[in-house]
């Protein structure tokens, strides 16, 4: 009897091991599909998951990159977010997230957000941001990228893109060696169709100048980031906002702007949806010159203006005082400390030049009988030498009328 009922248990021990094992089974495989999903062998050294692969700092160069991210669309069809930053890369080749052949193709429908910033990235193909048509979100900052206007589609097949990230993006020279000043950033953007981007950064590039209608084809825009280049007065805002009706926010600190002209600052004011604009940090002229008294007025009857206390003067005098403790009276005193020096001394350069003359006048003066003596047998041959050949000249003509 004991013995019966001892098989019996050991038999349910056996079904309840077995069940247990079961369970484990479907645990771990439940576990490795909401969890980790094994990258590919090109991207080792990264995490994957069926909707992120982040490869920081992963060792990763160009051949393994690219052939990983190629094979995305059939490894991983569903990821959302690809981070790929730290690495060397050194140029995105075309069809790096798939071909696009045909309408049975399979495409990464899924991708909103590329994070490819600090790869060493020289050269980005026409083609290599293809196949990816829902992307909202593209970080290539950090690279040096020589942006070759005829390669201008290079957005071209992104149009969701919303947010844009190009932060100390490209190389300061080009293959002709001029500066980072010939990027031609009109183009990339007129031959790209980018009528959904709402914000765009490009601090940190060493920007000089910008042509006037470079940001009109982006209708869209809400935010211009331009903070911490090398932008003036005449270039900083020599390119059209009006064309921009969205913009909501304008990013101009930190650059080489001295004002602002009055009829930049009217501009502004009637762009209702412009609500937020950065100027600190900029080096501003403080004196009675220009337009200055202007934007003075402007900027404390201004409420858009972000960190305005830290718009200070940078010259000629009252360096690190706030524009807003600035007042006419101060402006004009500064014209006169810094133009009183400058007429006084002129006035002394016009005195010791005149006394140079008078005593260069005294001396031949008291010299004259010397001089004059000089002065002739030093011109005497001249002259002589002179009429003597227009004489023989005119002899001539004479008789071979």
């Amino acid at each position: 009897m004991i013995s019966q009922v001892l098989e019996r248990l050991s038999g349910h021990a056996s079904f309840v091991l077995i069940a247990l094992c079961l369970l484990a089974c479907l645990r771990l495989t439940v576990c490795d599909t909401d969890g980790h999903t094994p990258c590919s062998d090109y991207l080792q050294h990264c995490t994957c998951t069926e909707t992120l692969v982040n490869c920081t700092n992963a060792r990763l160069i160009r051949r393994n990159a690219t052939m990983g991210l190629k094979k995305l669309v059939t490894d991983i069809p569903t990821v959302q977010t690809v981070i790929l930053h730290g690495n060397s890369i050194g140029s995105l080749e075309a069809n790096l997230f798939g071909t696009c052949v045909g309408s049975s193709t399979p495409v990464l429908s899924k991708l909103k957000t590329i994070s490819l910033s600090g790869n060493e990235i020289e050269e980005i193909n026409g083609k290599a941001l293809h196949c990816v048509p829902n992307l909202e979100i593209l970080d290539l900052s950090h690279n040096n990228w020589y942006a070759d206007p005829n390669r201008g589609r290079v957005f071209s097949s992104i149009p969701k893109l919303k947010k844009l990230i190009l932060v100390d993006a490209f190389t300061e020279k080009d293959h002709n060696g001029s500066t980072a000043d010939s990027l031609s950033l009109k183009d990339i953007f007129h031959a790209s169709n980018l009528t959904e981007l709402e914000e765009l950064h490009l601090q940190d590039n060493n920007i000089a100048r910008i042509a006037e209608d470079t940001f009109c084809d982006l209708p869209n825009l809400k935010k211009l980031y331009l903070s911490n280049n090398r932008l003036t007065t005449d270039t900083a805002i020599s390119f059209k906002v009006d064309c921009m009706s969205s913009l909501q926010e304008l990013y101009l600190d930190q650059n080489q702007i001295s004002r602002v002209p009055k009829d930049i600052t009217d501009t502004w004011d009637q762009m209702h949806s412009l609500q937020h604009i950065a100027l600190a940090d900029n080096t501003f002229t403080c004196d009675c010159g220009g337009q200055m008294p202007d934007f003075l007025m402007w900027i404390k009857d201004n409420d858009r203006l972000v960190n305005e206390v830290e718009m200070t003067c940078w010259a000629p005098s009252n360096q690190g005082t706030p524009l807003l403790n600035m007042t006419k009276d101060i402006l004009d005193h500064n014209c006169r400390l810094y133009q009183e020096p400058v007429h006084a001394a002129q006035i002394v350069l016009g005195i010791l030049l005149a006394i140079i003359c008078i005593a260069i006048i005294v001396a031949i003066y008291i010299n004259r009988d010397v001089v004059g003596k000089k002065f002739s047998s030093f011109c005497q041959p001249c002259l002589q030498n002179g009429f003597g050949r227009a004489h023989r000249h005119g002899y001539s003509n004479v008789i071979n009328t």
